[in-house]
Formats: C-alpha cells, sequence, structure tokens
C-alpha cells in the first residue's frame, strides 16, 4: 500500500444475534471498495466464542473484533 494513499475501513455495530448471512451479503457488497473491516460485537449476557457463526464468519473476511456488553440504559 502506498504510503500517502488514503485509507477506508469499515466499521459496523451487530448484535450477537444477527443472522450470518444477512451480514455476509452486506460484507460482500462492500469489501472490494475498503482496506480493513472492524466490527463491534454487542452481547446482552455471553461474549460470543470462536464458535459462533456468526464470529466464524468475521474471522473469515479478516476483520478486527471488538466486543461491547450491551448495557440497557
Amino acid at each position: 500500500m502506498e504510503e500517502n494513499k488514503p485509507r477506508l475501513f469499515l466499521n459496523m455495530i451487530v448484535a450477537d444475534f444477527e443472522q450470518p448471512q444477512m451480514l455476509k451479503r452486506a460484507l460482500n457488497s462492500i469489501i472490494k471498495f475498503v482496506d480493513g473491516i472492524v466490527i463491534g460485537v454487542t452481547y446482552t449476557e455471553k461474549q460470543p466464542d470462536e464458535n459462533s457463526p456468526l464470529i466464524k464468519l468475521l474471522q473469515k473476511y479478516k476483520a478486527k473484533i471488538v466486543y461491547f456488553k450491551w448495557v440497557y440504559d
């Protein structure tokens, strides 16, 4: 990557119960236009583990995954 080239990252917040197929369609539609993906995954009780279909999908896209416990305020 050129040093002075502007970079664009996709940032999304998704709930741990999102359907992986819906997220896959969204990622496929943008992947060729971005330099990277950062996804915040919210959860209410237990942080999703690596066996979760959602997390497996995000790993396939080499997304940086950030976890956030959802607070109802």
